[in-house]
């Protein structure tokens, strides 16, 4: 198990239990660098929702915080932004990631150097789709939305997609034939994986994000459309899930796309209803899958089974 994972584990586990028990599915010399990238991604994305702040300050601490990253600033510069963000924070664990943030940092420092470049790369694509959204919805001043589809594209390929990339990338230095299918299909599969797991949480934040005045999608944006668009995007994924041999890769990716396609059946028939309610799939149903995945992520055919039951109707 890598440094970084042993050190941060009840940080990680605090700050995102499902993400944390998909690292521990992880081949271990996997498991380090994306968590180290998802703990520093999980802070540029506090630091940008920070509420109580102005939209200047919080792309000041964004940018110094890229900086950081790149190698350019120490991260003790920090500090000053970071002393004013940590009070304002709602979620207790996402305080303890800013107070401890220098401590990931080191972690960060301990990795190979070639894992560090490519941790560096997907934070590049996710700082900026987060810069981005901040120059979008930050003003204020009534509903804004993003222009047309292809800038929904190219925001879920920024905080999302690039990290299929990632992980693409990572496995392919590591294990060249991890996969049946050629590495540069695999990356495409592994954006379109990304993309559609954002997409499906645009969908189901779509009334809370408009009561906050702002909205994922553009104005004129058909839902059905969209959710079509996700499950295809999700479909690449499952592709992607199938091409992997290594079953502990295949388990970790296996579980979001079926969460993901569960989430898409339940948002399309809560659609069906007069009073739609927001929409999330239940802890035991999430163990159930979990467990479910695990027993038969050995068989391709047994986990399309799983794959058609989560995507059937609630009504069973």
């Amino acid at each position: 198990m890598g440094a970084s994972f042993h050190n941060n584990q009840a940080l990680l586990a605090a700050v995102s239990r499902s993400f944390f028990l998909t690292i521990r599915a992880l081949p271990g010399s996997l498991q380090a660098p994306i968590a180290t990238a998802y703990l520093l991604a999980r802070a540029t994305d506090t630091l940008a929702d920070t509420d109580g702040v102005s939209v200047e300050e919080r792309l000041s601490l964004l940018r110094e915080l890229r900086e950081v990253i790149r190698g350019s600033l120490p991260v003790q510069n920090l500090e000053p932004g970071l002393v004013r963000f940590r009070p304002l924070q709602k979620n207790a664990a996402e305080r303890v990631l800013l107070e401890r943030l220098a401590e990931v940092w080191e972690d960060f420092l301990q990795l190979k150097a070639a894992d560090q470049a490519e941790v560096r790369w997907v934070l590049e694509q996710i700082t900026q789709g987060q810069e981005e959204d901040l120059l979008v919805f930050g003003a204020g001043g009534g509903v804004r939305y993003l222009a047309d589809a292809a800038a929904v594209e190219r925001y879920t390929w920024l905080v999302a997609g690039s990290v299929g990339e990632f992980w693409t990338r990572l496995c392919a230095r590591k294990w060249p034939r991890f996969a049946t299918l050629p590495t540069d299909k695999m990356r495409e599969l592994g954006a379109d994986f990304g993309r559609g797991l954002q997409l499906v949480n645009i969908l189901r934040d779509r009334a809370e994000d408009l009561a906050q005045g702002r909205s994922y999608l553009p104005k004129e944006a058909l839902v059905e459309e969209w959710m079509t668009r996700a499950l295809f995007l999700l479909d690449r994924g499952w592709e992607y899930v199938l091409a992997l041999r290594d079953w502990r890769l295949r388990f970790a990716c296996a579980l979001p796309v079926l969460i993901g396609v569960r989430t898409l059946r339940l948002l399309k028939e809560e659609q069906a209803k007069t009073h739609p309610l927001r929409v999330k799939v239940s802890r035991g149903e999430v163990r159930r899958i979990l467990w479910q995945t695990l027993v038969n992520v050995w068989s391709r055919s047994r986990l399309e089974k799983i794959k058609q039951n989560a995507a059937s109707s609630s009504d069973r």
